[in-house]
């Protein structure tokens, strides 16, 4: 039996229980796998940079705990944001602005006319590192990608669905073709 995933209103590695208290990495692992379809980015920036906020249909599963998570926008660490970016960038998608609390004037942007989502699925984890390290936590994570990221074509399943259905289908009833008609000469009298 499949668990009930949690509706959250985003998912970051803090927000599914995933994210590590400093200096408690031990061990390389991974500790969530998040996938989805992203259908567009926005950027934004506080006082830790800048930021990019996925908009689509995103689903994460904490791997020590089991517990699903499901959200419509997603902000992965920058090792991974470095994989899933370049992939909506080259399939045309431009870069909203997301609205914080220094620019709430500024508000997020659709992806262009032209622009084709992204499924991806990625493996994310950390590695315990040295003392000196930047950032003071004592691991960086670390991801890996579960499958190529391609171009969204929502349209497949159910295709899948109407093949499968066409597939089940009876034949069609066969009919006998009509008789010809008898050939007739100028007179109207029959050959």
């Amino acid at each position: 039996m499949s668990k009930i995933a949690s509706i959250i209103p985003k998912i970051t590695m803090k927000t599914v229980d995933a994210q590590p208290a400093p200096r408690t990495v031990t061990v390389k692992e991974d500790l969530v796998h998040i996938f989805g379809r992203a259908e567009r980015v926005n950027e934004g920036s506080t006082t830790y940079g800048i930021f990019h906020k996925y908009k689509g249909t995103f689903e994460a599963v904490n791997l020590k705990t089991g517990e699903v998570y499901r959200s419509s926008s997603l902000l992965l660490p920058e090792i991974a944001d470095g994989i899933l970016l370049p992939e909506m960038l080259a399939r045309g998608a431009t870069l909203g602005k997301e609205k914080t609390a220094k620019s709430p004037e500024e508000s997020g942007q659709p992806v262009s006319a032209d622009a084709q989502p992204v499924d991806f699925a990625l493996a994310i984890g950390v590695v315990p590192q040295e003392s000196k390290d930047e950032s003071g936590r004592g691991y960086q994570y670390s991801v890996r990608p579960l499958m190529e990221a391609t171009t969204a074509d929502p349209l497949a399943s159910l295709r899948a669905v109407s093949q499968d259905a066409q597939q089940l289908a009876l034949p069609a009833p066969q009919t006998e073709k009509p008789s010809e008609p008898a050939k007739t000469t100028h007179g109207g009298k029959k050959k």
